[in-house]
């Protein structure tokens, strides 16, 4: 078997075991797709401001705070550097938790 695909049968794994462990509290499941919905947003929105964009990283903000995304890399880093869309979750992720 090719090394990548190995890699990738491995990483696959690993996920979904990730994926079966319970969230909490135990009856609260984990949205597999939203961080990859959040990276191509973030290519969309960089493309066309639009707000039906920023409405949709909005909604997702609970559920990566929850899976731990902003503890990992805070908002202010999200913020930095000249990305639209990574600023624009960035300051929607702080205000969020400004809220909490």
């Amino acid at each position: 078997m090719d090394e990548n695909l190995a890699n990738i049968d491995e990483l696959s794994r690993i996920n979904e075991q990730i994926l079966r462990q319970p969230a909490t509290p135990a009856k609260e499941s984990k949205p597999s797709g939203t961080l990859a919905t959040l990276l191509h947003n973030i290519d969309l929105y960089n493309l066309t401001k639009s707000e039906k964009v920023e409405t949709e990283f909005r909604a997702a903000i609970p559920a990566l705070v929850k899976m731990g995304l902003f503890s990992l890399f805070p908002p202010e880093e999200w913020m930095q550097g000249n990305n639209p869309g990574r600023k624009f979750v960035g300051q929607a992720a702080l205000e969020y938790l400004q809220d909490q």
